[in-house]
Formats: structure tokens, C-alpha cells, sequence
């Protein structure tokens, strides 16, 4: 899994550890030179430099995680004793305890619903206060939400005074009546069930639920993208999640459960190699651009059969191909027309494979473009997103710098992230 947790504070720099479990994405190597399982993950320990908002990677760790399957549990014990695992790791490179986990969320079990409140302003001289930012928000909340499921959180969008439209921060806007525009995120109360029982068995508790696009979106889409239409596709291990943005807002989002994790399967069937091995030839020979000079040449791999380039490459084409029509169907079905304004940008560690952009480009007929600078960087997009949301976006008034200084006064403090574990 993912998560970030306070480890220092200063006045100039917040540090943050970020736990992840990128499933077959760029697993690191294992100390004796080969590569981990597709449910490997990564301790990660980077920081947020309050003055430039920067988010830095500073170091990285492996760890093994079960109990998952395409994004659903279905070993409860096996989850909670990898959240522990990796937990008690962060815990030991920090030197402190951990109490409360804010847990992050693939699309697949979570609706987005667009609501909207209003309140009259009440603050002294009509001057919209804090507290009538919570009213009005606790009245977007008032919607018709079936028994099975459970709201998890309430993003504004933008705030209206009066004939004032597109406030972003309403507070000391003087006015008579304020108004919100807003997106409810509902969750299987089931599928939340479940996972507050894994992070309590592991012994901790469950301060917050976050949607994945949400977070990766904070990291890899520009303001000005999201404002005129764009969307992020986040190719993962188990799932591929693609989330339409437009207007600063977020619209929609669905979950396909196809991702890294099946290429490597069909590797491992078709070449007849363990599934270690599978990965690393998909992560180190994979290449979609139209080449067929060598495509023939045998790779100098460690097994007992031929291994061409060109089956190798056919047969992860064959996979991408598969999700490609279906985001193309599910493309269909939001209503698009034509391309988004902004273009599709592509994450996760399926489009670290070479000529990864150019084949989605050519299916979508559409500008596609990296979410980030390098594999790297792409890899670990939605945890550096992650803190950009807790820094930036959280409605947690526990969670602002100065809620952090008067924490501080009290004793050591924790705020902690496990995110994208429910990913695999």
C-alpha cells in the first residue's frame, strides 16, 4: 500500500514517509538482483517544502503484500498483517508511533455525485465566515443516499455569493446568501466495512477515505487542464481507472479490471515462464513502436525455451489493445463528442513500457501525452499526489500548518496515508 505520515516538522519543512505497493509497477529489484511478485511494494519516504509546495522522493524500500485481488479483499488477516508490516516500517524510519491511517480509494466501488447547498450568510456584518463554509457544506451533504452504500467525503467545487460566481475561497466575502457547488463520494458500505476492519486488525483506525483520481490528478494535471477538459488514465496492476475532469471539477470515473498484472499473466502463459520472470521481460523488453528490424532476435533470457521480441511485444500489445476498446465503449458512454480540450495524459506503470503513448494516441484519436518527466516519477504520481491533496486540499481543519504547529505543543502528532492498497 501507499501512505504518507508525519515524521518531521520544522517551520520550513513538513516530511512525510509514503508507503507504496505498486504491484507490477517498476518493481524494484530484490537484494539478489532479480525482481520482486506483482504484489511487491516500496517504502518511499519523501517531503512537502512548505514555501514551494515541492513534493521530493527521498528514498525507497521493498515489501511484500497478499490479500488482495484486482482491487478487492479477500483475505482480511493477510491485509491487515501487510498494512502492520508496513506500517511498523515507517514507524521504525521515523522513531515514532502511527494512530490513524487516511486511506485512499480505487474507483471500482465509488460513485461521484454532483449536489449543491445554500445558507443564508450569518457572520457580523454579512461578512461569509468559517462557519458558515461548514453549514453550507453539511447542506450539500443533505442527499437521498441508497442503505448499501455510505458517503466517505464532500469535495467542494466552487463557492457563489449572491450573483458572485466561481469563489474558490468564500471566507471574508461579505454577501446575504452563500452557495456551493459540490461532489459527493459514496462508497459499498461493505467494501468501507472491510476496510476498516483490515487497518483496525492491524491496529489502527480510519481517519479518512480519498478517491485515487483525486490525488493523482493533484500531481500530474495542470489547473488550466482540468478547467478546459482532460482526461487521466491510470494504467495499474489490477485495474485501470480512467477519470474525466473539466471545469476544475472532477465528473466522472470508472474502473476497468484489466491492468499490468494480466499482461504479465499472458507472458507467463504463452512463454511458459514463471511469473518473475514474465515481469521483467515486460518491464525490460516491452516496446510498442512499430519496429520490425530484430523483432525476430532472440533476448538473452534466463529460460529453457526461444523467447522472440515480436512475440513478446504481441502479446502485450494484444492485452492493451483489450483496454483500449473498453475505454473507448466507456469513452462513448460519457457523452464525448469529440477530444477533451486538454488531451488524455496516461499514468501508472503499464505506460512505462516504451511506445506505450503512441498506441493509445493512435486507438483514441486523440492527443495523449506522459503524466510525468520519467518512469520513475510516473510510478510514484498518485503517492506525490497524495501529499499535494493533504497539503493543499484537505477540509480537515486538523491537517492546515497551523492545526499542525498547535498539535505539535501537544506531543508528537501523527498524521498518516495509507493510499492505493486496494489497488492490486
Amino acid at each position: 500500500s501507499e501512505g504518507i505520515f508525519e515524521i518531521k516538522t520544522s517551520p520550513e519543512v513538513l516530511w512525510y514517509e509514503v508507503v507504496q505497493t505498486s504491484g507490477t509497477q517498476n518493481i524494484p529489484p530484490t537484494p539478489e538482483g532479480g525482481f520482486g511478485s506483482s504484489n511487491g511494494g516500496t517504502l518511499v519516504i519523501g517531503g512537502v517544502n512548505y514555501p514551494h509546495s515541492e513534493v521530493r522522493i527521498i528514498c525507497t524500500d521493498h515489501a511484500a503484500s497478499s490479500g488482495i485481488r484486482r482491487g478487492d479483499i479477500t483475505d482480511i488477516s493477510r491485509v491487515a498483517a501487510t498494512i502492520k508490516e508496513i506500517v511498523h516500517k515507517a514507524e521504525n524510519a521515523a522513531g515514532e508511533e502511527i494512530q490513524d491511517l487516511f486511506v485512499a480509494l480505487p474507483v471500482q466501488h465509488a460513485s461521484i455525485i454532483h449536489t449543491s447547498g445554500s445558507v443564508a450568510i450569518n457572520g457580523a456584518n454579512r461578512i461569509t465566515s468559517e462557519d458558515d463554509v461548514k453549514r453550507v457544506i453539511a447542506a450539500a451533504k443533505v442527499y437521498a443516499i441508497p442503505p448499501e452504500k455510505c458517503l466517505i467525503d464532500v469535495i467542494p467545487i466552487q463557492f457563489k455569493i449572491d450573483n458572485l460566481t466561481g469563489i474558490e475561497r468564500p471566507v471574508g466575502i461579505a454577501g446575504v446568501r452563500l452557495e456551493v457547488e459540490a461532489i459527493l463520494i459514496v462508497l459499498d458500505r461493505s467494501v468501507e466495512q472491510n476496510i476498516r476492519r483490515c487497518v483496525e486488525e492491524a491496529g489502527y483506525q480510519v481517519s479518512r477515505f480519498v478517491l485515487n483520481p483525486l490525488a493523482a490528478s493533484q500531481h500530474v494535471l495542470a489547473d488550466e487542464e482540468k478547467e478546459i477538459g482532460v482526461v487521466l488514465i491510470d494504467f495499474g496492476a489490477g485495474t485501470t481507472e480512467m477519470s474525466y475532469f473539466k471545469g476544475g471539477a472532477l465528473l466522472n470515473a470508472i474502473s476497468i479490471p484489466i491492468g499490468g498484472d494480466h499482461i504479465t499473466a499472458d507472458l507467463a502463459k504463452v512463454i511458459k515462464v514463471p511469473q518473475r520472470q514474465a515481469e521483467e521481460l515486460k518491464l525490460k523488453q516491452g516496446n510498442l513502436v512499430v519496429n520490425r528490424d530484430g523483432e525476430n532476435q532472440e533476448l538473452d533470457f534466463e529460460s529453457d525455451i526461444d523467447v522472440s521480441k515480436q512475440l513478446v511485444n504481441d502479446v502485450i500489445r494484444s492485452r492493451i489493445d483489450e483496454i483500449l476498446d473498453v475505454i473507448v465503449v466507456e469513452i462513448i458512454k460519457m457523452g464525448f463528442t469529440e477530444p477533451p480540450a486538454a488531451g488524455i495524459k496516461v499514468i501508472g506503470g503499464v505506460s512505462a513500457i516504451s511506445g506505450f503513448a503512441e498506441v493509445v494516441e493512435e486507438t483514441l484519436y486523440a492527443r495523449v501525452t506522459y503524466g510525468c518527466d520519467s518512469k520513475e516519477d510516473c510510478t510514484f504520481a498518485t503517492a506525490k499526489g497524495m501529499l499535494d491533496f493533504i497539503y493543499q486540499n484537505s477540509m480537515d481543519s486538523t491537517i492546515s500548518e497551523p492545526a499542525r504547529k498547535s498539535k505539535r505543543k501537544r506531543g508528537p502528532g501523527f498524521i498518516n496515508w495509507i493510499k492505493d492498497f486496494f489497488e492490486l
